[in-house]
């Protein structure tokens, strides 16, 4: 709840980048995660993965565009949960939001 209503600080967003850089270039070794990636390119924009390219946008990214996405994404009106298991006697977005 604090960073929906006070928003990420500034160390906290260029350590999340950095995280997420470190995570796409490490992944990037994978064969099969550069053939994912290119495959899930050429469908969707019609065009191969570069991950250069890649990580220069989400690098170019705006704390204000960050915290937009995330309050987007936090909104439990828009929540949609799914479970696979036994049967259970509980609202599972209430349980989600307790």
């Amino acid at each position: 709840q604090d960073v929906l209503d006070n928003g990420f600080d500034e160390d906290e967003i260029v350590k999340g980048k950095n995280s997420i850089t470190t995570r796409l270039i490490i992944g990037a070794e994978s064969t099969g995660a550069i053939m994912r990636a290119n495959a899930q390119m050429l469908l969707n924009e019609n065009k191969g993965f570069d991950l250069f390219e890649k990580v220069d946008k989400m690098m170019a990214l705006k704390k204000e565009q960050i915290e937009e996405a995330f309050k987007e994404s936090m909104q439990i009106d828009k929540a949609s949960i799914a479970y696979v298991g036994r049967e259970i006697d509980s609202n599972l977005l209430n349980v989600f939001t307790r």
